[in-house]
């Protein structure tokens, strides 16, 4: 493990790339930003059933990374609502019309209300998206040969400290061809990935990203 920053660039396919400690990916010659499964309105759900979680915490973060690196392009993958609709869609709108870059969403397993609805948030609705050679999925698709980058998977790497003691952190984790994002949503869960050897590990903690290998 090597020590840790708040953001770590990497360079695939000739493409450089910042991978954010907010669970991002930005795309600096291109003004582009990342982010996959979000799942807005997650946390209504919880309120629901008399589980008190903040709300909105996803969007007040997001907004931050927007002022920070003023993307021309937004690109969500997949599963930007849980589900149905809710107050979350009518915040989100309300705050993506007021933003005048470009936002598309590459559609999830989760992506199911009206694609009017979606476009009525100035959203562009598709099912990939290419930067350069590099292939934006909501999921991997074993079928496609290009060097894709993906979420779905909500991603976490164990961490084991003294007397065998582990933490589950999330992760980006960085295959010979694919890179997995970790969840932008606080409240999805995550599913621990065994290391290979053959893959790499950008671990988040609240502060710091590191390397493991």
């Amino acid at each position: 493990m090597t020590d840790g920053s708040h953001s770590i660039e990497i360079v695939l396919k000739g493409e450089r790339l910042i991978l954010l400690l907010e669970k991002a990916i930005f795309f600096p010659e291109r003004r582009i930003l990342v982010l996959a499964d979000l799942h807005f309105g997650k946390a209504s759900h919880f309120r629901k059933h008399g589980i008190y979680v903040p709300p909105f915490q996803e969007l007040a973060i997001l907004d931050n990374l927007c002022e920070e690196y003023k993307p021309d392009h937004l690109i969500f993958l997949g599963d930007l609502f849980h589900s149905v609709a809710n107050e979350s869609v009518t915040m989100f709108r309300e705050w993506a019309m007021e933003r005048p870059f470009r936002k598309t969403l590459v559609q999830g397993n989760h992506d199911i209300l009206p694609c009017q609805l979606y476009q009525s948030m100035d959203l562009d609705c598709i099912s990939e998206f290419n930067v350069g050679e590099l292939l934006l999925l909501h999921d991997r698709d074993e079928t496609r040969s290009e060097f894709t980058i993906y979420g779905h998977v909500h991603p976490a790497v164990t961490i084991l400290g003294k007397g065998r003691q582990g933490i589950n952190l999330p992760a980006f984790i960085l295959n010979p061809d694919s890179l997995l994002m970790p969840a932008f949503g606080q409240f999805t869960g995550n599913f621990v990935v065994s290391r290979n050897g053959n893959n790499v590990f950008y671990a988040l903690t609240s502060q710091k990203i590191f390397v493991l290998r």
